[in-house]
């Protein structure tokens, strides 16, 4: 699995990157990696085409499972991961996830990229002028919904999650937060949701994409050198962005972020 040193350090910047990320906001790193494989992808001639999107989307998936791992098992030991949360919503996932994958696998190349660029678009806006809702008298007033409800939610997430290859926290922090979660708990708990997600949905696109391509140094829609560099890369940092989540506050890091999706969103659909 011959790789050039220009493509190398870069999807080690980009894992690290996602990692750093992911453990701060509670997203999968898919914002992060995905538009970069994108333009990666675009530079090499090992990758069909037609099929850069898909790969994109089944390679970021399987390197942020390990990016997930290393953030659950770091926020689990700060004991922030609501768990009941989770398992309930991680059972209507699964029906989303099949769904949305099974969806996005059969989709065109031009048509994914059109879609992920105004999904990057819309969240981006939404976190830049994002507000935590908070009570008159300054307190959270959680109001976290029963087992059918959250089902629901999880199954909306999932088939996002599964359409646009990410985690799912890009969309399940957001909703955790409007739902008056704790932030770092909100944060927590998409971390662990993700790892779920994202490890069925890069599996759904290995699956459905070696009946798609036969291409070497892959597995369906993963390829295999760009998996272990983003994998590895984002396991090693996402435990710095848990801690700094703890320690740092995240506002002016999410209008950041917001402001890049956007850039990402206009550069991939005029790209």
């Amino acid at each position: 699995m011959e790789v050039a040193l220009w493509m190398a350090l870069a999807l080690l910047g980009l894992g690290a990157l996602a990692g750093l990320m992911g453990g701060m906001l509670g997203i999968s790193g898919g914002m992060v990696t995905i538009p970069g494989l994108v333009a990666l992808f675009h530079y090499q001639d090992k990758i069909p085409s037609e099929h850069v999107m898909h790969f994109a989307i089944g390679t970021s998936l399987a390197a942020m499972v390990l990016n997930a791992i290393s953030a659950t098992w770091m926020q689990s030991k700060r004991r922030a991961v609501r768990w009941e949360v989770v398992m309930k919503m991680s059972w209507g996932a699964l029906g989303g996830v099949l769904a949305g994958s099974w969806l996005a696998a059969h989709t065109s190349n031009s048509l994914l990229e059109r879609i992920f660029a105004i999904a990057a678009a819309i969240i981006g806006l939404y976190f830049l002028f994002m507000k935590i809702r908070r009570r008159a008298d300054g307190s959270d007033g959680e109001r976290v919904p029963r087992t059918g409800k959250l089902m629901l939610l999880g199954s909306f997430v999932g088939f996002l999650a599964g359409l646009l290859g990410v985690g799912g926290g890009i969309i399940t922090v957001p909703m955790l937060l409007h739902l008056r979660m704790k932030e770092h708990q909100a944060v927590a708990t998409s971390i662990a949701l993700g790892l779920f997600i994202s490890f069925l949905v890069a599996v759904l696109f290995s699956w459905w994409g070696a009946e798609e391509v036969n291409l070497a140094n892959s597995i369906g829609f993963v390829y295999l050198p760009a998996f272990l560099l983003l994998g590895i890369a984002a396991f090693l940092v996402a435990p710095l962005g848990v801690e700094l989540s703890h320690r740092l506050s995240t506002l002016w890091l999410r209008k950041l972020f917001g402001g890049a999706l956007v850039c990402v969103a206009l550069t991939m659909w005029f790209g």
